[in-house]
């Protein structure tokens, strides 16, 4: 009886952990080397290197917020830090800890 308990109990882990869920955890990154125009898939973002290369990865969040409204401005779904400094003719905008460089709409 007590062999059963324990094969049921092996078994109810392995069970929980094959069917746990497969989407990574938010801020999780992929780790192969994308150039910088590179598109990530849905619900991703493309991450800069921090030490400034030219290996960009794709990790799991959201483009940053507040989004612009205005139709005419363009931004890459590339998250930079605030202190990131945008081609000429693109401007910096975001919030928290992600940036993005935009392009269009009235320059300030």
């Amino acid at each position: 009886m007590f062999s059963k308990t324990i094969i049921a109990a092996v078994l109810l882990v392995v069970a929980s952990t094959t069917l746990a869920d497969p989407v990574p955890p938010r801020g999780s990154c992929l780790e192969p080397c994308f150039p910088a125009d590179h598109v990530c898939g849905t619900g991703q973002i493309l991450v800069p290197p921090a030490d400034g290369g030219d290996c960009f990865s794709c990790c799991a969040g959201t483009p940053p917020t507040p989004r612009p409204t205005n139709p005419l401005v363009v931004c890459s779904l590339v998250c930079f830090p605030p202190d990131h400094v945008c081609p000429p003719g693109q401007r910096l905008l975001g919030a928290g800890d992600c940036f993005n460089c935009c392009t269009g709409g009235p320059q300030v």
